[in-house]
């Protein structure tokens, strides 16, 4: 993006956007930097996070990456990676690796020599990466096979809504077709899936909302393996959707201390009215409790909260208090 300057004279001065560089000119990331181990006492696991990639090549209307790299994406070669990640793992000793790029599958020849790598080098880890649905789509089935063998456990498939129209709208690019086969093979390799879903979108209809809850059911069902997080819409600078809704009279963040508490997880925007909310959280609430792998005592809360979600019954959620009473909620996670 422009990089602005404010010079002595108080003038603002903006430079023209820089170009990306190979990320392969760079140097590899120092991790003695931070203290790794007191890093993975606080994850609770020996869990390293590592980044392979830069930018993203899709333009979702709700995201800032397609005006922030513009469409691009650049990589680190697999070669590379496999000895970086080897040294790595003979330094700190870690159980999995969690590539913390926007899409890791986004060069199928490149994630199977990636694969190999982990595989000829015999590394004892687990991995987790990023995908789209129709990356699953169009990956084969002999590379997805190779992914497993070397490590892989999870995957992440942003789904964003259920509905296509709304899909279309955000310029997601990808079929609801798409995100059940994806589901499909994961369950069949047993790999782990995490499928977000953003609701609260300006305009959006209440048919739509529901049409993603029904996805999210659908997906949770499916296997004990696979989340369904559903998030409110924040609007990021630079997307066009949040273009519309400034046009549309919403104010963004004007100073420092605005952005410094934008609150891009926990908060919702304005499209949300305070009865959907209460609805979007009671189903949450029932969605983690009708898949939980909880003890004996939960199985009754359990049936309660699927004959909520199959006749979709959200309203006076009297068992959720008295659950809260009873047990505290870490019991209930």
């Amino acid at each position: 993006a422009d990089t602005t300057y404010r010079m002595p004279t108080g003038e603002l001065c903006i430079n023209p956007p820089r170009a990306l560089k190979d990320l392969n000119t760079f140097r590899p990331h120092d991790y003695s930097l931070i203290d790794v181990e007191r890093y993975f006492e606080l994850k609770g696991k020996r869990q390293l996070d590592y980044i392979s990639s830069q930018g993203c090549a899709f333009r979702c209307a709700f995201c800032a990456d397609p005006f922030v790299y513009n469409r691009k994406w650049l990589k680190l070669d697999p070669e590379r990676m496999g000895e970086e990640i080897e040294t790595l793992w003979h330094r700190y000793r870690f159980d999995d690796l969690s590539f913390q790029d926007e899409t890791f599958f986004s060069n199928a020849p490149r994630v199977l020599a990636i694969a190999e790598e982990f595989i000829r080098r015999r590394l004892p880890i687990t991995w987790a990466a990023t995908m789209r649905a129709d990356q699953c789509w169009r990956l084969s089935d002999d590379i997805f096979a190779k992914c497993k063998a070397s490590g892989l456990r999870r995957v992440i498939i942003g789904v964003e809504s259920g509905s296509q129209e709304m899909m279309d709208r955000i310029q997601k690019d990808i079929k609801l077709e798409q995100v059940f086969f994806a589901a499909e093979r994961c369950k069949t390799y047993d790999v782990a899936v995490n499928f977000p879903f953003i609701v609260g979108f300006p305009g959006e209809s209440d048919d739509n909302v529901r049409a993603t809850l029904d996805v999210a059911k659908r997906l949770r069902a499916m296997s004990p393996k696979f989340s369904t997080p559903i998030f409110y819409f924040k609007p990021y600078p630079g997307t066009s959707i949040t273009h519309e809704a400034v046009k549309d009279g919403f104010v963004l963040p004007s100073s420092l201390d605005d952005w410094a508490a934008f609150d891009f997880v926990g908060s919702i925007g304005p499209w949300v009215s305070p009865r959907k909310y209460r609805m979007i959280e009671s189903f949450k609430y029932y969605q983690d409790r009708a898949w939980d792998e909880g003890k004996g005592w939960s199985r009754p809360l359990q049936k309660l909260a699927r004959w909520r979600l199959r006749n979709d019954v959200y309203r006076m959620p009297l068992e959720e208090v008295v659950s809260h009473w009873f047990y505290p909620p870490e019991a209930l996670s």
